[in-house]
């Protein structure tokens, strides 16, 4: 695809996330995809400037845990259904990047096929955020994700594993040398012993001496680990070993951590992606079906039948996925809320995350970041989750900055955020390595 290249922003208000400043009648050079000076405004914009005036630039936002090659509904595909699955995944990019979404991190998606999202949309070929990816899930067999079963060899074929059922210590390590080979950015192990139902049905997990073997073989490769958990009793396990994992994903949902629990995760550093939106969405079902009435493009016929019923079933106060009951979608958001808030006071560093693509539609970050602040964060802290804390859980440093010399990621809107943080969504352009990727604003 052909985009404009962008030389500057004239007159444009910058909140610069990490210092918390809002910086009114600014310009914004930019040079080669690289952000090379910041201004006050003087006299008429050079040419090519994009005009900023009434607007508020922010860093582009980081999504750290995606799915984004979901296809919005919960069946496993036939071969027969691959040409309507891949026109959705290819809008589910296309909506992240048009919410002012500029980087995804893909936590679980098949290896061949997110290679190939990612090389496009490094190149400019598709509309999308730039990708960064964890490949296959490490799991065993039967083991969580339980109902994604090994996909048939014509998908492996192309679009490569999913999942990786590790046999042992050496199985895994070969597997992770594998995954790196591929690309992986991140590694991302499964470690839940229950099922989301209301019984909790045990299902397999994963050893700590398979983890224990992954890390190490990770951290050979200077990759980082995150781990799967949304159980305090799965988490409680976990800490009391010594394994050095870098991230955890999901708050947990069950119960309320303790101060020990959340002292050891200070003291580890690790950081937790907060993924409300994976749960929350039944707090959203006018918000949802507005969206499908609004924006019928945005999906694709199947994809729009599942979430006509899965609305139905939250109005009706019915089972809305297959995989969660009712009652764990509706306790869950309210142990998230608690431990976000304690863990945040106590210095765990908390990261913007919606674990979106699959079941709920992707580049709706203002659920999340409203979430977020309802959970106690400001907006502010919300806001640099997103951007500067992101880029650096993700080591992409030159991301997630409105500064000299970093990437020329630039989300510009209509409201100001540390006001009011639902302003995220009134996006009135998006600039992605210095490229104008989304327009709804004029260039002088």
């Amino acid at each position: 695809m052909r985009y404009r290249e962008i030389k500057g922003i004239h007159s444009v208000t910058i909140i610069n996330p990490e210092s918390g400043e809002a910086i009114e009648d600014c310009d914004i050079q930019i040079e080669k995809g690289i952000i090379f000076s910041i201004k006050l405004s003087k006299g008429t914009p050079p040419e090519d400037y994009l005009n900023g005036t009434g607007l508020y630039a922010i860093p582009g936002l980081i999504d750290t845990h995606v799915h984004s090659l979901g296809f919005v509904n919960e069946d496993l595909p036939s071969i027969f259904d691959l040409r309507w699955i891949f026109r959705q995944q290819r809008n589910n990019l296309a909506y992240y990047l048009r919410s002012g979404v500029t980087t995804i991190r893909d936590m679980g998606s098949a290896t061949k096929l997110i290679r190939s999202y990612s090389r496009r949309a490094a190149r400019f070929k598709i509309q999308s955020p730039r990708i960064i990816y964890a490949g296959p899930m490490f799991t065993v067999k039967g083991g969580y994700p339980h109902y994604v079963p090994r996909v048939p060899f014509y998908i492996r074929w192309f679009a490569g594993l999913i999942r990786i059922d590790c046999k042992n210590e050496k199985h895994a390590q070969e597997m992770v040398d594998k995954v790196v080979a591929a690309g992986a950015r991140i590694i991302k192990v499964m470690y839940q012993s229950e099922e989301y139902d209301d019984e909790r049905t045990k299902i397999p997990i994963i050893s700590l001496s398979i983890i224990r073997a992954i890390v190490e073989r990770a951290h050979f490769h200077n990759i980082p680990v995150g781990i799967h958990h949304t159980y305090r009793k799965d988490l409680q396990e976990l800490l009391k070993t010594d394994i050095p994992f870098d991230s955890l994903e999901h708050l947990t949902t069950d119960e309320h951590l303790s101060d020990g629990e959340i002292k050891n995760l200070v003291q580890r550093g690790v950081s937790n992606s907060t993924t409300f939106t994976a749960y929350s969405f039944v707090y959203h079902g006018d918000e949802l079906e507005a969206l499908i009435q609004q924006e019928p493009k945005r999906f694709e016929k199947k994809s729009i039948q599942f979430l006509q019923k899965m609305c139905q079933a939250i109005r009706s106060g019915g089972e809305p996925l297959r995989i969660m009951s009712r009652n764990y979608l509706n306790s869950a958001p309210k142990f998230m809320r608690a431990n976000l808030k304690k863990s945040l006071d106590a210095g765990v560093k908390i990261v913007y995350a919606t674990d979106s693509g699959i079941s709920v539609p992707s580049g709706i970050p203002h659920w999340e970041l409203k979430d977020m602040v309802q959970a106690g964060m400001t907006n502010l802290d919300a806001l640099k989750a997103a951007t500067c804390v992101a880029a650096d859980v993700i080591d992409m440093p030159e991301l997630g900055r409105l500064e000299p010399n970093k990437i020329a990621d630039i989300v510009l809107l209509r409201g100001n955020p540390l006001e009011k943080i639902e302003t995220v969504k009134d996006v009135a352009a998006v600039i992605r390595d210095g490229y104008l990727v989304h327009d709804e604003i004029k260039v002088p």
